[in-house]
């Protein structure tokens, strides 16, 4: 035990004084070998229709018309997102600067706005005037020149797409989270006279109860609405800035709440913390991780890779917010999209998380890189650092990012796993009698009884 743990002290140590790289030029000795990235469509349409509603339905033409559909401005916000990934990643020649179906997959749920998403953003990322007429796109009058249509995958309805939607249908998820609004932090919240206040003001403005699960719908519509439609808004007897601010203000831990950030994250034995990432941004981060560790096992025996894993470079999620904020919170970087002190908002349209892949020459070792863009009026941060097990490091052992995906990984695949509901196995006590036994080897009577006091006196310091 204590040879294990001055060995990992010793590899971390050399790790840090290896790879500490503060800024964006990257070291000699590592080189990029693949790119995920994972990005939220852009602006859009309001997601439904209200009681009361100051916009008609039928003024909402934009982007094909209807709810919820990708607007022009948010073509031109994924248009632009796919420049700055051009110059990131065929500029600097890491790939070609034609779509080459060999080196790259986009991968999106399946809804209009994600799909015109990824559309748009291709468009921005691989038309140029490098492009080859005859060769990518037809070379006739009226054909847009440039453009060439770049295959976007999907994984079947949103619903059943665990791994690019956290939103996914799991029956699982539902009892964790009303196991977790037992809980006094969530009670406290619904308790609030900021929560009774604004969901009976609401309820009654827009003839329909609204409670925590539905009130987003009012935020939604009302923030979409300032941006399409101000006039309309502003002019309502019932909107203020301050009822804004209060539907913001009550959003935020609504998001926070459901995507699982519970504090404390225990609640009748069980994290439901730990129990609900894992079927929100688990699935997605095991895609990511398990893909990283075929390529870096490419890369260090390219004898033993597939041609597929051999070629590819760059796989795209484009996704929404809620899933571009299930990977933040696997990685604990959830704080990073406004701050802790608006703990629990969620990104912004044309976020974009990168996770890039390096190998290590002088070691032969992968590692890591994650950026954050918040939207596209600002630029690419590296953030790894703020990753646990990554502090102050630009670039990180890829096992810290194993390990999250291993923490995080369903107990099985993830539509059986949905289908599984909590029980007492997923208890505290359950789980650390198993800790007990299987990992620290606490076998004797007499050991197990010190420990189990120790934990006793924990628990007591902990819940007191």
């Amino acid at each position: 035990m204590k040879f294990h743990f001055l060995y990992s002290f010793f590899i971390t140590f050399i790790g840090f004084t290896r790879t500490l790289e503060t800024n964006e030029t990257v070291p000699e000795e590592l080189k990029l070998v693949f790119v995920h990235t994972v990005w939220r469509h852009g602006d859009r349409s309001q997601e439904g229709h209200l009681n009361n509603d100051p916009v008609d339905p039928s003024k909402w033409i934009k982007g094909g018309g209807g709810y919820g559909q990708l607007t022009p401005e948010g073509m031109e916000q994924q248009f632009i997102l796919g420049k700055m990934l051009r110059d990131r990643y065929i500029k600097t020649g890491f790939l070609h600067n034609f779509y080459d179906s060999q080196q790259i997959y986009i991968r999106s749920t399946d809804v209009n706005r994600t799909i015109n998403s990824a559309f748009s953003n291709m468009l921005g990322m691989f038309s140029s005037c490098t492009s080859r007429p005859g060769i990518d796109y037809p070379d006739i009058p009226g054909w847009p020149r440039g453009f060439m249509p770049v295959p976007i995958h999907s994984s079947g309805p949103a619903n059943e797409d665990c791994v690019a939607s956290a939103f996914c249908d799991c029956k699982r998820r539902e009892a964790l989270l009303e196991i977790a609004h037992q809980g006094k932090e969530f009670q406290d919240y619904i308790k609030s006279e900021k929560y009774l206040n604004v969901t009976s003001q609401t309820s009654k403005l827009f003839n329909k109860t609204f409670t925590f699960d539905n009130l987003w719908k009012v935020h939604d519509a009302v923030y979409i609405q300032l941006v399409h439609f101000p006039e309309t808004v502003s002019n309502q007897s019932w909107y203020s800035e301050e009822y804004f601010k209060d539907l913001e203000d009550l959003e935020r831990p609504s998001q926070a709440f459901v995507s699982g950030l519970y504090n404390p994250p225990i609640v009748n034995g069980i994290n439901v913390q730990r129990e609900i990432v894992k079927t929100r941004g688990g699935p997605l981060i095991n895609d990511i991780s398990n893909r990283m560790r075929t390529k870096a096992n490419c890369v260090k025996n390219d004898g033993k890779c597939d041609s597929y894993h051999r070629n590819l470079k760059y796989y795209a999620y484009s996704t929404h917010d809620h899933t571009v904020f299930a990977l933040l919170v696997v990685l604990g970087l959830e704080d990073i999209v406004a701050g802790p002190e608006k703990h629990g908002e969620w990104p912004d349209y044309s976020s974009d998380i990168l996770v890039e892949l390096f190998h290590n020459s002088t070691d032969g070792r992968p590692y890591f890189r994650v950026n954050y863009l918040k939207n596209i009026n600002s630029t690419f941060e590296t953030v790894t650092h703020l990753i646990k097990g990554c502090e102050e490091l630009s670039y990180c052992d890829f096992k810290v990012f194993e390990s999250k995906a291993k923490e995080f990984r369903p107990d099985r695949p993830i539509h059986e796993f949905c289908q599984v509901l909590p029980g007492d196995e997923n208890r505290v006590t359950s789980w650390f009698k198993e800790f007990l036994h299987e990992k620290v080897g606490l076998e004797s009577s007499v050991d197990r009884k010190y420990w189990y006091l120790s934990y006793s006196f924990f628990l007591l310091f902990l819940f007191k």
